[in-house]
């Protein structure tokens, strides 16, 4: 079974993190095995920590449909935590963005599964003149190909696993290091400027992202991968840069108990160049502890979808009708 994650789910287990005591873990899409059955089930977020000689299992569901979340909803959450075949955990809580109706709370509190509520405070944008966050990374080697090139050459690993040789039996290590050697010891001495031309390009270009290909003959060489050796006529470095910058979009939250409880934390998220940064700042809490995850802006499977849609995408044929033949 896939792991399945959404933006809420996503929040929530930072917040979980935010405030989650020092030493424990918090894992979003944990897949939990089942007693008796073959395929495991999946927490949307699991928060496991240690108090004393016992190790504590709490289970967080976050649903956000656009509604309160009603009795029937919570009897499915409740079904997998409850009775033969249900993940077991030691505690259970349900985060929805527009509460519970009165019959779910009623079956909530019989069956001892806390409730909270994520609201956004009245105060949205906390950032009172705006904020940004800068995201660069120096041109580094991030690609090699090898010329003639073969499918194999293709598949992940290539760079760190591939090793070259000369046929005076020299070895030059692996891609990566053999690429590392020549740009920095080789390219960069001959020209010390093509650091900040690549980096410059990077900040003019929109995304922020910008690569330089640099080419060179080889002579009497060959690639030794998975057990066997391919002729090498021509390698091309990809050097990359990142230099970019995007705005910050900081929302103040208040995470409110079945009890009434109020706990505020500030989030300001934003995408600079290839990743998506979100910080967590909570401010109710005795211990505050700032959490930042940074992720891809555009998830791999969107990216593979992408690219399987425009290899499935077929051009369309016109027939053109053939000419009445006049009688």
């Amino acid at each position: 079974m896939p792991k399945r994650t959404n933006d809420f789910q996503k929040l929530v287990r930072l917040i979980q993190q935010a405030f989650a005591p020092k030493g424990a873990t918090v894992t979003e899409s944990a897949m939990e095995p089942v007693p008796g059955f073959k395929n495991p089930r999946e927490i949307d977020i699991l928060v496991q920590t240690q108090v004393g000689p016992y190790r504590i299992r709490i289970a967080v569901e976050a649903t956000d449909s656009g509604r309160k979340l009603d009795h029937a909803t919570l009897g499915k959450i409740y079904s997998k935590y409850f009775g033969d075949g249900s993940v077991k955990v030691n505690k259970v809580v349900i985060v929805t963005r527009e509460g519970f109706t009165e019959d779910a709370v009623a079956r909530a509190k019989l069956n001892d599964i806390e409730r909270l509520t994520l609201k956004e405070a009245l105060k949205k944008n906390w950032s009172a003149d705006g904020a940004f966050i800068n995201f660069e990374m120096a041109p580094h080697v991030c690609k090699v190909l090898v010329e003639p090139a073969f499918n194999v050459f293709s598949t992940k690993g290539f760079i760190d696993e591939a090793t070259l040789t000369c046929t005076h039996g020299k070895k030059f290590g692996t891609l990566r290091k053999y690429a590392n050697f020549v740009f920095w010891q080789q390219i960069v001495p001959r020209d010390p400027a093509i650091l900040q031309k690549i980096q410059l390009k990077a900040l003019n270009e929109p995304n922020g992202q910008a690569s330089a290909t640099i080419a060179f003959e080889l002579d009497h060489h060959s690639i030794l991968y998975l057990g066997k050796q391919y002729k090498a006529n021509r390698i091309k470095i990809i050097v990359h840069a990142i230099v970019a910058r995007g705005s910050l979009n900081c929302v103040e939250y208040e995470v409110v108990s079945e009890s009434g409880n109020v706990q505020t934390v500030r989030v300001a998220e934003g995408i600079a160049g290839p990743k998506k940064f979100t910080l967590v700042i909570p401010e109710s809490t005795s211990d505050p502890k700032v959490v930042l995850d940074v992720a891809d802006a555009i998830p791999a499977t969107s990216k593979e979808k992408k690219s399987a849609k425009k290899k499935t995408t077929k051009k369309k044929v016109v027939k053109k009708r053939a000419p009445k033949k006049e009688p």
